[in-house]
């Protein structure tokens, strides 16, 4: 099973760096988590978020954000809008006919027993 992040959204923040001091080089995005195999294309509804400085080149955690940034960060994540979304291939479709295909007809043969 393949996973990835998808960015849904990101933005520039005008609050100063917790490492570097530095202002207008944050960086906010917003993921969601997909997973592939053969027989599905699943996109989860979690959001993920990672804040990131363009200048000092790290990831701030959140156990570095002050106030400002977790407000900044509490205001974008209402704005975005998590997609859950289950999409099958013809490999998945076949599987899932199969499948209900072999439960009816066990099904049937249990009640032609009674």
């Amino acid at each position: 099973m393949q996973k990835t992040e998808n960015p849904i959204k990101q933005t520039q923040l005008a609050n100063h760096c917790p490492e570097c001091f530095s202002q207008d080089t944050l960086e906010l995005s917003f993921y969601q988590r997909n997973f592939k195999n053969i027989l599905w294309n699943y996109t989860s509804n979690q959001i993920f978020s990672e804040l990131r400085c363009n200048k000092c080149q790290t990831i701030i955690y959140p156990i570095r954000w002050t106030k400002e940034i977790e407000l900044v960060h509490d205001f974008y994540l209402k704005t975005v809008v998590a997609k859950k979304n289950i999409r099958l291939y013809k490999l998945g479709y076949v599987a899932l006919f199969l499948t209900l295909s072999a439960l009816t007809s066990v099904l049937y043969l249990l009640l032609l027993q009674k």
